[in-house]
C-alpha cells in the first residue's frame, strides 16, 4: 500500500474514532452517575440553568436529559413563591417552559400513556391527567403534536404570539367520533392553537409526578405555577400554517369551479365546537378555496376582544354551481349541523364575492320571488306541475334561517357582474361540467333559469340574471355591513374593485358601508380585517356578551 493512502487509512480506521470516543460523553459510567447526582441534588435558579445546559450536551441520550430538563423545572417551580414581584424574573417561566421539551410529543405519541424518566437517583412520572373542564383538552383529542417553533411561516401575513407559561403546540386532532361531528370536521382536523403547561405535584415514594396539561389559549389567557397565576404562552397561528401548507388551493380551486362534480359541499369546523360561542361562517367566492381566509381568521380568532367568544366555520363548495343551488346545499349543510349540535341563534356569515350572495341567501324569504323571475308567465304552470322536492324548486322556493343573525358582504356582486357577458368569460364558463342532477334542470324547466342549458356558477353572474333583480326586492331582516374595494382611486359611487361595480355592491339600508383602497381581493386587506373586528364586537354587544 502507497504510503499516502496508508496513513489515510490508519487515520480513518484507528485515529479518528479514537479521539471520537475520548470526547463521546458517557452519562452512565460511575463517575459520571456521581457528578450527576451531585448536579441533580442542587438547588436554585442557577443550578437550574447549568442543568439545561447540561441536557442540551447530553441530547443524545434522551432519557438522562428528559431528567436533567425535569429537574431543572423542578427547582424553578420551587422558587416561583419565593419571588417578591407579582411577575418572576423571565428566567424562571424560560426554565419552566424549556423543562417539558418534548414531553407533550411522547405523551401523545405513546397514547397518552404515562412516561417514566429514571437517572442518578431520580425519578420522574409525566402523565397527562383527565379532564372535562372547557378549555382544557385531553390528551387523546390529538394524533400528533409538534412544537411551534418547528412550523415554518410562510401562509399568514402576520405571526400572532404571545409570551407567557406554556409550549405552544402546533396539534393534528383527532377527528371527533361521537354525535355526527365527524360530518363537519374536514380530514385535516381543526385549525386550533393549544399550549401544553407543566405542573409538578408532590412527590410521591419513588417517582416524583409531573403533569401535562393541554390548554386552548383562545378560552384561557393565564396558567398556573406553583400556585401563582402567569399569562398563557400561545401561537394562534402556526396551527394554520401547519395544517394548511400542503393544500393545492389553486388547483382545487379550478376543479371546483371547471369540474364541479368532483367536488361536494362541506361545512367544516375550524375549531372543536363550543356551544358558548356564537358561529361565524366564512364563505368563498368563485375560484376559490375555504384557505383564502387564512388571514381574515388568524387575526379574528387571535383578537383578545373576541378570543373565545366566536365559533369560526367555512363552507367549501365547488363554484361552478349555480348560486342558487350553492345556497341550498349551504342550507341543507346548516340545518344538519343545527340538528347535531343545536346552533345558538346570531349566527354571522361574512361571504365574499359570490359567496356574500350564498350568504344572503340564507337569510331572506323570497317567498315566489325567485320563481317567478326566473321563468316568466310559465311560473305558475311550473309551480303546479313540477314536483315539490325537486331541485328547481328548493333552489327558488325557501324561507330564511331563523339563526341567521348578521350578514357581512365583502365585495359582493349583488346584481352580477359585467365580466360575466365578456366573450371570453362565456367561452370559459361553456367549459364547466355540471352534475346530471343539475344539467336535468335545464331539461325540466326550459325556461330562463336553464337558458341554454348554462345555469353554471359563473353565466348565472351576468347582471342579465333576472334572479338579482328579484332579491333586491326581497328585505333583508337581519343587520347587514357592506366592505367595497375602491383600487385606491377614491372615486366612489363611480368605482370598481376590479371584478365588481360599485352599484352592484353598494346595498341600501346597510348598517354600515366601508370602501377601503384595494381590488376585489379586499377581504384580507387590514381595513377590512378591522371592520370585520369592529362588527363582531358590535354583535356581541347586541347580544348581551362583551
Amino acid at each position: 500500500m502507497p504510503p499516502l493512502r496508508y496513513l489515510c487509512f490508519l487515520l480513518g480506521s484507528t485515529i479518528l474514532p479514537l479521539l471520537v470516543s475520548c470526547g463521546t460523553v458517557q452519562p452512565y459510567s460511575p463517575k459520571a452517575m456521581d457528578q450527576a447526582a451531585a448536579s441533580l441534588n442542587a438547588t436554585g435558579l442557577s443550578a437550574a440553568q447549568r442543568l439545561l445546559l447540561e441536557a442540551k450536551r447530553l441530547h443524545k441520550f434522551a432519557e438522562v436529559a428528559t431528567v436533567y430538563r425535569l429537574r431543572a423545572g423542578e427547582l424553578a417551580w420551587a422558587v416561583v413563591n419565593s419571588e417578591t414581584s407579582s411577575n418572576p424574573d423571565g428566567a424562571v417561566l424560560k426554565i419552566l417552559n424549556q423543562a417539558q421539551e418534548g414531553l407533550a410529543e411522547t405523551l401523545v405519541d405513546q397514547d397518552g400513556r404515562t412516561q417514566t424518566y429514571s437517572y442518578a437517583g431520580f425519578t420522574y412520572s409525566v402523565s397527562a391527567p383527565p379532564t372535562k373542564l372547557r378549555g382544557l383538552h385531553a390528551v387523546n383529542e390529538f394524533s400528533k403534536v409538534e412544537s411551534c417553533t418547528c412550523v415554518d411561516f410562510k401562509l399568514c401575513q402576520k405571526r400572532l404570539v404571545e409570551a407567557g407559561l406554556g409550549q405552544p403546540l402546533a396539534a393534528k386532532w383527532k377527528q371527533p367520533r361521537t354525535g355526527g361531528m365527524d360530518r363537519f370536521v374536514s380530514a385535516r382536523g381543526y385549525l386550533h392553537p393549544i399550549t401544553s403547561v407543566i405542573g409538578y405535584d408532590r412527590t410521591a415514594a419513588g417517582a416524583r409526578q409531573v403533569s401535562l396539561r393541554f390548554v386552548d389559549p383562545t378560552a384561557i389567557s393565564t396558567a398556573e405555577a406553583n400556585r401563582r397565576q402567569f399569562p398563557l404562552a400561545a401561537d394562534f397561528t402556526a396551527p394554520i400554517e401547519q395544517v394548511s401548507r400542503d393544500v393545492k388551493e389553486f388547483s382545487l380551486s379550478l376543479l371546483g369551479m371547471f369540474v364541479p362534480q368532483s367536488q361536494d359541499a362541506e361545512l367544516n369546523l375550524l375549531e372543536p365546537y363550543d356551544p358558548q360561542r356564537i358561529p361565524v361562517l366564512l364563505v368563498h367566492g368563485l375560484n376559490s378555496h375555504p384557505r383564502m381566509w387564512r388571514d381574515v381568521y388568524n387575526e379574528l380568532r387571535a383578537d383578545p376582544a373576541l378570543r373565545g367568544k366566536f365559533q369560526f366555520l367555512t363552507y367549501r363548495y365547488p363554484t361552478g354551481w349555480p348560486i342558487l343551488y350553492s345556497a341550498l346545499r349551504l342550507r341543507q349543510e346548516m340545518a344538519a349541523f343545527d340538528k347535531t349540535v343545536g346552533v345558538p341563534p346570531g349566527v354571522v356569515l361574512i361571504g365574499h364575492s359570490m359567496g356574500g350572495l350564498v350568504s344572503r341567501l340564507q337569510a331572506i324569504s323570497p317567498g315566489r320571488a325567485i320563481w317567478d323571475a326566473n321563468l316568466g308567465p310559465a311560473a305558475a304552470e311550473k309551480l303546479r306541475t313540477v314536483p315539490a322536492d325537486s331541485i328547481s324548486k328548493q333552489m327558488s322556493l325557501f324561507s330564511k334561517n331563523p339563526d341567521v343573525g348578521r350578514l357581512i358582504f365583502v365585495c359582493v356582486p349583488h346584481r352580477g357582474s359585467k365580466i360575466a357577458d365578456w366573450a371570453l368569460v362565456r367561452y370559459l364558463a361553456d367549459l364547466i361540467k355540471l352534475p346530471a342532477n343539475l344539467i336535468a334542470i335545464a331539461t325540466d324547466l326550459s325556461n330562463t333559469m336553464a337558458k341554454g342549458g348554462n345555469i353554471n356558477g359563473v353565466n348565472r353572474l351576468s347582471p342579465s340574471n333576472p334572479t338579482y333583480a328579484a332579491t333586491d326586492r326581497v328585505p333583508i331582516p337581519v343587520p347587514y355591513h357592506s366592505i367595497i374595494g375602491d383600487r385606491g382611486k377614491h372615486d366612489s359611487p363611480h368605482s370598481s374593485d376590479g371584478a365588481v361595480e360599485y352599484w352592484s355592491s353598494h346595498l341600501e339600508g346597510a348598517a354600515s358601508e366601508l370602501i377601503v383602497p384595494d381590488n376585489h381581493g379586499a377581504y384580507d386587506n387590514p381595513l377590512a380585517i378591522q371592520e370585520m373586528k369592529r362588527v363582531l364586537l358590535l354583535h356581541l354587544q347586541h347580544a348581551g356578551r362583551r
